[in-house]
């Protein structure tokens, strides 16, 4: 029988005898705890505050709340990351899911200039029109060949008598930021110079997808972040 349709039959029975309303109150109770308890976290042995024990180089926390829900936040070099939503255990692992889930950053193409500068320049702003040093390019060329480097806030254009051919495509990527590699295809008869914009929408916001961390022997977590293992100690200071 379905634990639903039981309790069903249990509530009806205590409603129709006399004098037993309170004791379908308390079953009806029951019932809603139970469900409260099935949608919450778990085990709640996980629940408290966790330090990044990697080094003095990063500094990170992540607070597991009795609720069921977390918040994280991590700092190393230009990396600032921060997520929250919810958590669950079965007392070996607690998984993270982020919510709600974040958009990731995105490169979406402007427009298509000329200029006799440079054989090729690649621009890439902020949507407020700044430029954005540190972006990473790769332009594939039609003969098959890659030329590689990084923006500056003037943007990127190819070395001192390096060889451009025919430009065929660009990748643009900043990983150390999580934003993901997008390639365009590069029309040289519209023009050398190409201006792309970074579209922050959730940057910076981690996204945990039923992360898997797991609960050491000593009561800390193993986190995979950014393709890492980033060791956790519980923190027990007030």
């Amino acid at each position: 029988m379905k634990p639903m349709f039981a309790t069903f039959l249990l509530l009806a029975a205590c409603s129709a005898a006399p004098g037993n309303a309170a004791l379908g109150e308390a079953a009806h109770n029951g019932a809603a705890q139970s469900e409260t308890a099935a949608a919450g976290p778990g085990d709640l042995a996980a629940a408290g505050r966790y330090r990044d024990a990697a080094g003095p180089d990063e500094v990170g926390q992540l607070e597991l709340g009795r609720d069921g829900r977390f918040r994280f936040f991590f700092a190393a070099g230009s990396l600032d990351a921060r997520a929250e939503g919810r958590w669950t255990s079965d007392g070996r692992t607690v998984i993270l899911t982020t919510e709600p889930r974040p958009t990731p950053p995105a490169f979406t193409a402007g427009p298509i200039s000329r200029s006799s500068e440079h054989p090729l320049s690649i621009l890439v702003n902020w949507p407020d029109g700044e430029g954005i040093a540190t972006i990473d390019v790769r332009v594939g060329t039609a003969d098959g060949r890659v030329l590689e480097g990084y923006t500056q806030y003037y943007g990127w254009h190819p070395g001192e008598g390096e060889e451009v051919g025919t430009p065929a495509w660009v990748e643009l990527s900043e990983l150390i930021q999580g934003v993901p590699l997008q390639r365009f295809a590069l029309d040289m008869a519209a023009g050398n110079v190409f201006a792309f914009t970074l579209v922050p929408n959730d940057f910076g916001i981690a996204e945990f997808d039923g992360t898997e961390a797991r609960i050491t022997a000593e009561g800390g977590l193993i986190l995979p972040f950014r393709g890492g293992l980033l060791p956790m100690v519980r923190d027990e200071r007030r």
